[in-house]
């Protein structure tokens, strides 16, 4: 794959874009990166892990957006934090966390000047994949809290000497490895429990109905009434899955797509709040000052991309 250096890079297969903003590649202090890119894919394409990388970030906005992702990426935190929005859902990553990004999944990441990160990834490839994130019970799986991250650490460092090298001859020992990161996933979501990131299927379709509904104003009643439950069930949903109310929610959403919105498009920001429901463009501008700490126009000049 050849990076292109251009503003907002793009990435494209037959079903998937990726978007990357232009700092990404060219400030990032990387320590390792490999491709399995060159000559026959591995073990028949059955399972393999296609990138590894360890990658440290710090002070320099950037983001990344994912629609929908050709493959189960694995994201280790040593250090910092991260927060993803996949599939609508907004969550931070902590030292000794894992997050799984997942096939098919529209995601998005972004970077502030503030921010930093030291973390590790790994990209699953191989028409084994999807059984297996289902066999093992990931699938609807986000963050995990290993006990420790040294087993997937050591086979980290295996995946990437194999890629390293890149012989042919080791496919079958790199499918080995690759099966074994997965099992130890699995197994650091059996430890974790249902609480981890599974809810159920009324709430999953509640937050489906407000990712593809930020342009307008919801109220709980509306909501509630359309999935066909009281508003009291309703809120007692979200504050036990989720520790916020409905409208918290849905706003925090809201303000996350502004994010995405001012970090990755000139679009005006009178245009950004009508898009996310706001009528008054200044009444847009004091939500997201009380949630970010300051004003859509500065927060767009602080993580700037630069757009030719």
């Amino acid at each position: 794959m050849t990076v292109d250096k251009n503003p907002q890079t793009i990435y494209r297969s037959p079903d998937q874009v990726e978007y990357y903003g232009e700092n990404w590649f060219v400030n990032s202090a990387i320590k390792k990166c490999l491709h399995w890119e060159n000559g026959p894919e591995p073990y028949g394409s059955s399972l393999w892990s296609r990138f590894i990388s360890e990658n440290r970030r710090e002070g320099i906005p950037s983001h990344f957006f994912f629609q929908n992702s050709a493959f189960t990426n694995v994201e280790i935190l040593l250090e910092g934090k991260l927060t993803f929005t996949q599939n609508g859902i907004t969550e931070t990553v902590y030292p000794g966390e894992v997050y799984l990004m997942h096939e098919g999944a529209d995601i998005h990441f972004s970077h502030g000047k503030n921010d930093m990160f030291h973390k590790l990834r790994v990209s699953l490839k191989g028409c084994m994949v999807s059984a297996l994130v289902k066999k093992f019970q990931l699938q609807n799986c986000r963050i995990l809290r290993p006990e420790s991250l040294e087993p997937l650490i050591k086979m980290h460092a295996e995946l990437y000497q194999m890629l390293l090298n890149h012989n042919p001859a080791q496919a079958p020992e790199l499918s080995s490895v690759t099966f074994r990161f997965l099992a130890e996933l699995a197994r650091s979501a059996a430890q974790n429990g249902s609480e981890q990131s599974l809810y159920p299927p009324q709430l999953e379709q509640v937050l489906g109905y407000m990712r593809s509904h930020l342009n307008e104003p919801l109220s709980i009643g509306h909501i509630a009434e359309l999935h066909g439950m009281e508003v009291h069930f309703l809120m007692r949903l979200f504050n036990k899955h989720l520790n916020i109310s409905p409208l918290k929610y849905f706003q925090q959403l809201k303000m996350e797509e502004a994010k995405h919105l001012l970090t990755t498009s000139l679009m005006p920001i009178k245009v950004i709040a009508l898009n996310l429901g706001y009528c008054d463009a200044l009444y847009f501008s004091t939500a997201f000052r009380r949630c970010f700490g300051v004003s859509p126009s500065v927060y767009r000049q602080q993580n700037c991309l630069h757009f030719d």
